[in-house]
C-alpha cells in the first residue's frame, strides 16, 4: 500500500499543478471561481486516471474502471466545488480558495481508488 500511496502522491501533485493551473488561466480570463474549477477537475481527472491506471495500480484501462473512476471522482470535486463555495461564502482570496479547492480531492480520491477502484481481491 505504502508503493501504491507514493505513486499516487506523485502523480497527485503533477495533476493538482495542472488543475491549479488551469484554474489560475481561466479566473484571469474572467471565468467565474466555480466553472474553472469545474473545467480544471475534468481536465485533470481524464490525465489522473490514465496515470493512475497504469503507474499507481498498474491495471489495463476498462469502461468498468473508468466508470468507479468517475463516481470516486465525482465525489471528490464536490467536496472541491464544497470547498470554493464556502471559500467564497467566507469571502477568501481567490488564489487561496483555488489552492484549498485542488489540495481537497486527492486524500478523498487515494482512499477510494485503494478500496473501490482498483481493489485487489485478495480470498
Amino acid at each position: 500500500m505504502l508503493i501504491r500511496a507514493g505513486k499516487f502522491l506523485l502523480i497527485g501533485i503533477l495533476v493538482t499543478g495542472i488543475h491549479l493551473a488551469i484554474s489560475i488561466f481561466l479566473v484571469h480570463f474572467f471565468h467565474s471561481l466555480p466553472w474553472a474549477n469545474a473545467i480544471a477537475f475534468m481536465i485533470a481527472f481524464f490525465i489522473s486516471y490514465l496515470l493512475q491506471s497504469k503507474v499507481t495500480f498498474g491495471n489495463a484501462y476498462s469502461l468498468d474502471k473508468l466508470s468507479k473512476y468517475a463516481l470516486a471522482a465525482i465525489i471528490a470535486f464536490t467536496a472541491s466545488q464544497a470547498v470554493v463555495y464556502l471559500c467564497l461564502y467566507l469571502s477568501f482570496s481567490t488564489r487561496l480558495a483555488i489552492l484549498l479547492s485542488a489540495l481537497t480531492p486527492p486524500g478523498i480520491s487515494f482512499f477510494l481508488n485503494y478500496f473501490f477502484v482498483f481493489r485487489v481481491n485478495k480470498f
